[in-house]
């Protein structure tokens, strides 16, 4: 195959989604968040910080709630219930309630996201929120937002979504990685009070039963949705428990990574100009994937 037909199979593959383990447990929380919105109470529980490393699928989760939330009956009339925004690495806090303000462009809305000041800017966001009814603001990629000191880093964001809550507009959650994303909840007592218990997504650990067998079944749903698609023709023939631990070894028990390396076995195997995927295929991969992360040892040689 050529490089068009190759990214046209890896782009196919990218549009299946396979439900993380604890997406359903994400969601369920997240969907409280939006009844605190509905009710008008932003106390207790109406922001929540998920956290976990990259390629855990903490975005995954975020924009099918999303996706799921956003039906087109609400949208035809100017509702959004969900607006989800990644953001860019060290943005400041100006730039992310403009980002927001560009986010809600997205769905057709003019908000002059250039023009104003911050305190402007933060009110603006706050009115757009309310005049779309959106019950939830997920900011992914928190851990980007630009810091000083982590005393200053945590009262800046801390502090405006605090003001965001305050003002009523919506619940707020953030998707992030490690203490940096964890820094507004943790040294803002006051948004602290108000949050959900942090939801973690720790990589699945080989060493224990159960996390174990959900990593194997999410490998396997995810070949079967690939055979199923018509991109593979031998799911069956690949998932089996010794290339399972193979994968887990690359992979680190992440389940973003685990989708990533897929991707790029597929591209070996239509090099080969082949739709079965083979062990060398997932070899040449964990290869690629080594390069991002720290060398070990080909499980697939």
């Amino acid at each position: 195959m050529d490089m068009e037909q190759t990214s046209e199979l890896q782009a196919r593959a990218s549009e299946i989604v396979i439900a993380h383990p604890l997406m359903r447990q994400a969601h369920d929380r997240l969907g409280r968040m939006c009844e605190q919105s509905r009710s008008g109470r932003f106390a207790e529980g109406s922001c929540m910080l998920i956290n976990g490393p990259s390629q855990s699928g903490k975005t995954t989760i975020c924009r099918e709630f999303q996706r799921e939330r956003n039906i087109e009956s609400k949208l035809e009339v100017g509702i959004v219930p969900v607006i989800h925004l990644s953001i860019p690495s060290r943005i400041t806090r100006k730039g992310l309630l403009q980002d927001i303000l560009l986010r809600i462009e997205d769905f057709g809305f003019f908000t002059a996201p250039s023009s104003g000041t911050e305190s402007v800017l933060l009110d603006r966001v706050c009115k757009s929120l309310r005049n779309l009814q959106t019950e939830l603001l997920i900011i992914d990629e928190c851990h980007h937002l630009k810091r000083g000191t982590r005393d200053e880093y945590a009262a800046d964001v801390g502090e405006m979504i605090k003001s965001i809550l305050l003002r009523g507009a919506c619940s707020v959650a953030m998707a992030g990685v490690g203490e940096a994303a964890e820094a507004p909840f943790s040294m803002n007592e006051q948004l602290a009070l108000r949050a959900e218990k942090k939801l973690s997504l720790n990589p699945l650990r080989a060493d224990k039963a159960a996390e174990r067998k959900l990593f194997f079944d999410f490998l396997v749903d995810y070949l079967i949705a690939l055979e199923q698609r018509g991109i593979i023709n031998n799911a069956e023939a690949v998932a089996n428990k010794e290339i399972a631990y193979a994968v887990h070894e690359v992979t680190g028990g992440l389940l973003g990574r685990v989708c990533r390396l897929i991707r790029h076995a597929l591209a070996e195997m239509s090099e080969r100009r082949d739709s079965g995927l083979s062990v060398e295929d997932l070899a040449a991969a964990a290869e690629v994937i080594a390069q991002h992360t720290s060398p070990r040892a080909n499980p697939f040689r």
